[in-house]
């Protein structure tokens, strides 16, 4: 590496070091640095735990969420990877593989001293993918200033058989003055084949399996309880959620002009409809052509309103035209049929898709 003089027309050559001939620790120094800066890897991250400690008593250095709702297993060593540390971050992943999004969230809540709340907000935040996502797969990123080549011959052969395995080589630097510089390559995947790289591997080991896209169909829950009902959801057009933050902010996810398939736990599917108005609290809905606040339509739900001004845990409605219903003793399903305990989530199935659509039309 060279340190450009740009006034003298001249490059000063930087002079590679050790970590340890610096005097700096993996734990007290790079993990540091990476908990802080977690680019150096190659891509946005969000660092949820640190020292992690696992049932076995051994500690995972950094634990992160990736944009995809993935969770990270980052596994430091200082200048060189030794013999075993993949094996040793495929033991962490493998355990990290049961964590549930409540423990998830319990953990980042944890590391930031904060609310299971806000640590799930946080969470929701940063993904670009469904919450209900979460954790569905783990990746696993290496970091060390050196690979033992036996490490890079497991790593390539995993990534064959679906791992989501990298390597990251962290090179330090210094210059005349002592300044210290870190250079970050990634260099399994390579970042310039990496999307070849990808897919040829997504290829080999799926062959000819149909790949499920989303749909363009948002799958929804009707719950029935004491604060919503599928029979007022169906007389004022809305479908509600609520009593927590947790319920409510997923009907956020939906836009006017979105197309939903509504579903019944336990039962099966009751309806098409589309997006009018996006989410508001149910104190502030308006029936749709009547200019009649919800509240006040008449609804059968005895306990619509509660928490009504409390904007986390009141109910909250979307507005919908319903295209096609059914009533909830006629629901229609098969067996197979995709469900999800979430609020929203993507309908991507296609043979449910298929069914619905004969059903209740698109």
């Amino acid at each position: 590496m060279f340190h450009v003089d740009v006034e003298a027309k001249q490059l000063r050559k930087l002079i590679p070091k050790g970590f340890s001939e610096l005097g700096l620790r993996e734990r007290f120094d790079i993990q540091e640095w990476i908990e802080k800066t977690p680019e150096i890897l190659g891509e946005e991250l969000l660092i949820i735990g640190k020292e992690v400690i696992l049932a076995s008593g051994k500690r995972m250095d950094l634990l992160a969420v990736d944009k995809e709702a993935a969770l990270v297993i980052v596994e430091l060593k200082r200048d060189h990877s030794g013999e075993a540390v993949e094996w040793q971050a495929i033991k962490y992943a493998s355990y990290c593989a049961n964590f549930l999004p409540k423990e998830i969230f319990r953990q980042f809540a944890s590391y930031l001293e904060v609310t299971e709340k806000e640590a799930q907000k946080a969470i929701e935040e940063f993904i670009d993918a469904d919450v209900e996502k979460l954790n569905e797969s783990q990746r696993i990123v290496l970091a060390s200033r050196q690979f033992n080549s036996e490490v890079v011959s497991a790593v390539i052969w995993l990534r064959e058989f679906g791992v989501d395995i990298q390597c990251t080589r962290l090179a330090p630097f210094v210059d005349s003055a002592g300044s210290l510089f870190i250079t970050p390559e990634t260099i399994i995947p390579l970042p310039e084949a990496k999307d070849y790289i990808e897919r040829k591997e997504k290829k080999q080991r799926s062959g000819p399996q149909e790949h499920r896209e989303w749909t363009g169909y948002w799958f929804v829950n009707v719950g029935e309880g004491s604060t919503r009902n599928w029979q007022d959801n169906v007389k004022f057009g809305y479908i509600g959620a609520g009593q927590g933050v947790r319920y409510s902010s997923a009907l956020k996810r939906l836009g006017v002009g979105d197309k939903i398939y509504a579903y019944m736990k336990g039962l099966g599917y009751v309806g098409l409809g589309e997006v009018t108005s996006p989410a508001v609290m149910v104190r502030d809905f308006v029936v749709e052509g009547t200019g009649k606040p919800l509240l006040e339509a008449g609804l059968s739900a005895p306990q619509a309103d509660a928490n009504r001004d409390d904007e986390e845990l009141a109910e909250w409605a979307v507005g919908i035209r319903w295209i096609k219903t059914v009533e909830k003793n006629q629901a229609k399903t098969f067996s197979g049929a995709f469900a999800n305990q979430n609020v929203v989530c993507k309908l991507r199935d296609p043979q449910t898709l298929r069914f619905v659509r004969e059903t209740f039309g698109e």
